[in-house]
């Protein structure tokens, strides 16, 4: 088990509705796929701002590809989802709202979809 520096609240929902953390994984994809669902997550926390301390503070409405692909990585070292198969893979950043406090963010998210290794 992978031991987590900050720890952080994380707020998920897709399509509207709440979702567990757990439910999902980062993922980034330049062109999410298979797609379909929206979510929003609102992660807060004390160390929040030093551990992201590459974001620069404010709103913003796209990122580079490099800027979400890393971004992606970060976010993947502290979500916590070792011990919960996913429901849904989150895909891209579309909108970013930096306090130093609380991190708003959106984008797409795609259902996990299962492989049938019988076929």
């Amino acid at each position: 088990m992978v031991k987590k520096y900050c720890d952080f609240t994380f707020e998920l929902t897709v399509d509207g509705n709440p979702c567990p953390a757990d439910a999902a994984s980062p993922l980034f994809q330049s062109d999410p796929f298979p797609g379909g669902h929206r979510y929003s997550c609102v992660i807060s926390g004390a160390k929040l701002r030093r551990y992201f301390d590459y974001l620069s503070l404010g709103y913003r409405e796209s990122l580079s590809l490099d800027e979400a692909s890393r971004f992606f990585t970060s976010l993947g070292l502290q979500w916590d989802d070792e011990e919960c198969a996913p429901r849904y893979l989150l895909n891209s950043v579309d909108e970013l709202d930096f306090d130093g406090y609380r991190l708003n963010f959106s984008g797409i998210c795609s259902p996990v979809v299962a492989v049938n290794r019988d076929a």
